[in-house]
């Protein structure tokens, strides 16, 4: 079976986290029932979840775009997802240790590019207005409670 990895914990020659139920349920079975775990992950896991990170990402704008287009960026998130699995399972690749965590990862991965492709305006636009914020002295960025970003005068924080 496949070590794994928590990627937020120290290097540290501890013992392995235990391992999500479903993705250990995956990666212990063979052949036919293989492909029924990895199915039953995407679809009871991973599925809803990436919907989920979708439509808080896009927030409102997400009516904004068309449904096919989100599904397309829902089956990328999730083609990604399989890739990653089946490089685990075949030991290519260590596996994660919250299946759950890395599953809005990929979501969250597939909307930035998703709006990198579709709004490159808007990209360029927030990438220099964060450099500016970040490298004058003058001026900061900070998260607010949840996960509202702020920005304005260094004092200010």
């Amino acid at each position: 079976m496949a070590r794994l990895v928590d990627p937020a914990a120290p290097m540290t020659s501890e013992a392995p986290l235990p391992p999500d139920p479903g993705l250990a349920r995956y990666l212990a079975a063979e052949g036919e029932e293989a492909r029924e775990r990895l199915g039953e992950l995407l679809g009871e896991v991973a599925s809803p979840l990436v919907w989920k990170v979708i439509r808080r990402q896009l927030g409102g704008r997400s009516s904004g775009f068309a449904e096919e287009d989100l599904e397309d960026l829902h089956a990328a998130a999730l083609m990604r997802l399989q890739l990653q699995l089946e490089a685990v399972r075949s030991g290519e690749r260590e596996a994660m240790a919250s299946l759950r965590d890395y599953v809005a990862v990929v979501g969250f991965n597939a909307v930035s590019s998703f709006l990198m492709a579709r709004e490159p305006e808007r990209t360029r636009l927030r990438q220099r207005a964060r450099y500016v914020l970040r490298k004058g002295g003058e001026l900061a960025v900070w998260v607010l409670s949840g996960q509202e970003t702020a920005c304005g005068l260094a004092a200010w924080r």
